[in-house]
């Protein structure tokens, strides 16, 4: 307790997505990304992939201020938040007839994992518990894909950029059969979820929907 308090003075810690104090995040951010995933129109990047394209919440606002602190903040005890939100989706998801065999996130650069936690991970895992829970079984969450040695990170990189940079940059570890859905943190131009896509599908799987934390309006 005296650790708690000590570094509570030094370190004081306010929600991520309004700034309230003395809680990492508060119950009203926290419900913004609990309501049932909206099935949304797929950006440009996807539109070949010819999946259905869920989100959560758009990305702007507080929605924004927490996927930016989650993917930067390891301060933050995020996962049983973000297992909670990856929970209530995989059973809706499961309402609206999605059935998949495995649940795959895109995979994320090495820098990336260094400098924060690993949310779309976190959000794989409680889609699956979501659905196995809801009666979809069996389901798997499993880590399917890598990023070959040339990928980079797509922050700071605008719309061109990040169209050009994820092409070819993704490769299956293993082969895959059956009904998949991909999961991802944020959905912008599309472009990591369009490789996720054509690398599974390469791999031999059919995948069924794309599910994001949040996504980019137009």
């Amino acid at each position: 307790m005296l650790f708690d308090d000590l570094a509570a003075i030094l370190w004081p810690i306010s929600c991520a997505g309004c700034h309230e104090p003395d809680v990492s995040v508060c119950a009203e951010c926290h419900e913004l990304l609990s309501d049932p995933p909206l099935a949304v129109a797929p950006p440009a990047a996807m539109e070949t992939a010819r999946v259905d394209t869920w989100v959560l919440a758009s990305y702007e606002g507080r929605v924004r201020n927490l996927v930016l602190s989650m993917k930067h903040e390891r301060r933050r005890q995020w996962g049983t938040h973000v297992r909670a939100w990856g929970y209530r989706a995989g059973r809706s998801l499961a309402e609206e007839g999605v059935t998949p065999r495995w649940v795959v996130p895109c995979p994320s650069s090495h820098v990336r994992r260094l400098r924060g936690p690993d949310v779309t991970g976190a959000f794989a895992d409680g889609i699956t518990r979501g659905l196995a829970e809801a009666g979809i079984r069996p389901v798997g969450c499993v880590e399917a894909l890598r990023l070959r040695a040339r990928a980079r990170s797509q922050s700071g990189r605008d719309r061109n950029q990040r169209l050009r940079g994820r092409a070819g940059t993704m490769a299956a570890r293993t082969r895959l059969e059956g009904d998949v859905v991909v999961v991802d943190d944020v959905m912008t131009t599309g472009a990591t979820l369009a490789e996720a896509v054509r690398a599974i599908e390469e791999a031999g799987a059919d995948v069924v929907a794309t599910v994001c934390l949040a996504g980019a309006r137009g």
